[in-house]
């Protein structure tokens, strides 16, 4: 058995518009000579809710244990890194959109970035009782069951400027030019102050630190797939940064580390 294994699968097409996509991670150290696994957190426009199946994990920083269900992990502009020595640690997790925050839940995302919330303190007793039909599934498949039946049962009409800055936003190039990027959203808004207001309600930045992440994730992306086909300096200008020290600076910002320090640590 491997040392560990990671798989994905898509959600339904009518509840895309909130989810990235289902993962499972599964870490089986009785298998191998290895006595702990690490795991590093990039910072993320995305969101995260997590349950653990088996076996718990340890936030390198601050030492605290994780072990409690249907947690939401808000969009982030900062990095964590986590361990276990559970000897097997299963975890079964929902990439959101940041705007789930806002569409689902009603607050504005930005409330939620750079914390944690449980899915009882969000919802009340139905959350307990999704955490409880989730953990109680037996495969992933079950448990993206469970959560899109959820999903399709709770949604919302969402006002429409909401709806037209989400596929605005989902329209824009990420790599291009800081001010070719401002122009494209720049024929949006009336109010520039009422559009970076709506903007951050919706993803939890401004317009300029979201910017900057997306094109984080975008190398990030690449980096993890192994889809680079050029040197870090070839791929800097690729993906929209000024040259190779501006890469690394947000690299290291957003991960804690520098891209050949991550390729060297977590892609081996």
């Amino acid at each position: 058995m491997n040392r560990s294994s990671y798989k994905i699968t898509r959600p339904d097409t009518e509840i895309r518009g909130l989810v990235d996509y289902f993962w499972e991670g599964e870490v089986c150290l009785d298998s191998t000579r290895q006595t702990s696994f690490e795991y590093l957190a990039p910072a993320s426009t995305a969101v995260d809710l997590i349950f653990f199946n088996k076996g718990y994990f340890k936030d390198s920083l601050s030492e605290k244990t994780i072990a409690q269900n249907g947690i939401i992990y808000g969009q982030k502009a900062s990095f964590n890194r986590y361990s276990t020595t559970s000897k097997q640690a299963t975890i079964f997790g929902i990439k959101l959109k940041s705007s789930f925050v806002f569409h689902m839940l009603r607050v504005p995302a930005s409330e939620i970035t750079g914390h944690q919330v449980d899915l009882r303190t969000l919802l009340g007793c139905s959350g307990d009782r999704l955490t409880e039909l989730i953990l109680s599934s037996h495969s992933m498949e079950e448990k993206a069951d469970t959560f899109t039946r959820f999903l399709k049962g709770q949604q919302r009409e969402v006002q429409t400027k909401f709806r037209a800055l989400e596929k605005l936003i989902a329209s824009v190039d990420f790599l291009a030019e800081p001010s070719e990027i401002s122009n494209q959203l720049g024929s949006f808004f009336l109010s520039r102050r009422q559009f970076e207001r709506d903007f951050k309600t919706l993803t939890g930045f401004s317009v300029r630190k979201f910017s900057r992440l997306k094109r984080f994730e975008l190398f990030f992306q690449a980096i993890q797939s192994n889809q680079l086909t050029s040197s870090f300096t070839q791929a800097a200008y690729q993906f929209g940064y000024y040259d190779q020290a501006h890469l690394n600076r947000d690299f290291k910002e957003f991960t804690g580390v520098s891209p050949k320090r991550y390729a060297d640590t977590f892609l081996r």
